[in-house]
């Protein structure tokens, strides 16, 4: 490589690595850090969970590092006292063996439970020491170690080289692996499974509550004179089940809610909570096969929230259209019933150049 090319790409580089910076959310709250050290250090300090204590005494790799993290989201996701957790996670733990890598680790863990996570960014920061941590072994350095200890500490930095260059060359594998698979999936029907998957935790329907623009577009649609009002409604793919309070709110005569994952069971708690549960009924399962409460009944309106990136990611097209076919009335409503894509091009072989030396 030139070296005005080297000096370009190490440029390169420092800008990456600086984007690295970002605010790093708390595996336990709505607090967030600048760094994912200043998180280590407030949940070891303020919190008890040190984990960089138990990477060590768990003696994980980087991938036991990707499921501890999803572990603990989970965990606190589902309400389990921090107490707990940290018990489970103790050597010989139930929550320890999911982790560790062997037969027992649970790779659905390599999953993010969060979208765009910081903090998976940053495993390696917990699977070494901190700073206090390498300031005590510089004190231990001083106080008569010689140049035979330091002589043996070349080796192990040599180890040290070795076992990442081993984990990098596992990560690789495991992404072709974990590629491969998702690629199968589509052919063979794991597709679902992955859909289920992915949609039974709250981070990503969080995202989707909080984009405003959208729930409040659904909200005015559903609210708007009488289209629902005395009406039958379908929700297909109700996820938490917002669309079909939001229907039920408006007057909906009946409401039933439809979502193939684990998130059905969240739904019917929260329209138990908001005291709509004599109008809405959810089932767990896929619209093509579940049997729903009024039968072969028509509908007077389907809404669906189906968009996903590049408007069809999610899949989801096909069982509203299907839904559509076979349990709308004629003269229903199909909300949404149509979608525009814009596309634009973007050129930056800077940052493009950028990937061919990493």
């Amino acid at each position: 490589m030139a070296a005005e090319e080297f000096a370009r790409d190490d440029s390169d580089w420092e800008d990456f690595a600086g984007a690295e910076e970002q605010d790093v959310l708390s595996v336990v709250g709505e607090k967030r850090f600048g760094s994912a050290e200043e998180l280590l250090l407030h949940h070891k300090n303020e919190l008890g969970l040190d984990l960089r204590g138990i990477a060590a005494a768990l003696q994980l790799d980087f991938f036991g590092g990707v499921r501890l993290v999803n572990l603990l989201r989970l965990q606190v996701q589902e309400g389990l006292p921090l107490d707990t957790i940290k018990a489970g996670l103790a050597p010989g733990g139930p929550l320890s063996r999911r982790v560790r890598s062997g037969e027992e680790a649970d790779d659905e863990l390599l999953q993010p439970v969060l979208n765009d996570d910081a903090l998976l960014c940053a495993v390696d920061s917990f699977l070494q020491p901190g700073e206090d941590d390498e300031e005590e072994e510089e004190d231990d350095g001083h106080d008569g170690g010689g140049a035979d200890e330091r002589k043996e500490e070349v080796p192990a930095a040599g180890g040290s080289v070795e076992a990442l260059q081993l984990q990098l060359q596992q990560a690789k594998a495991l992404l072709q692996r974990l590629l491969e698979e998702e690629s199968a999936g589509a052919a063979t029907g794991d597709t679902d499974s992955y859909y289920s998957n992915s949609y039974s935790y709250m981070g990503i329907h969080e995202v989707m509550l909080r984009d405003a623009p959208r729930t409040g577009a659904y909200h005015a649609a559903l609210s708007q004179g009488d289209i629902v009002r005395g009406k039958k409604v379908l929700d297909v793919g109700c996820g938490t089940g917002v669309l079909s309070l939001f229907a039920a709110k408006a007057g909906a005569a009946r409401v039933v809610g439809v979502d193939f994952s684990e998130m059905a069971t969240t739904a019917r708690q929260l329209v138990k909570d908001n005291g709509c549960e004599e109008v809405v009924d959810i089932v767990h399962g896929k619209v093509e096969d579940a049997e729903l409460p009024f039968g072969e009944e028509e509908v007077d309106v389907i809404v669906s929230e189906w968009m996903g990136y590049c408007l069809f990611y999610e899949n989801m097209l096909s069982s509203v259209l299907f839904a559509r076919d076979k349990y709308l009335r004629c003269g229903g409503v199909l909300m949404p019933d149509e979608a525009v894509m814009y596309i634009a091009g973007l050129q930056d072989p800077e940052y493009l150049r950028f990937w061919d030396d990493v």
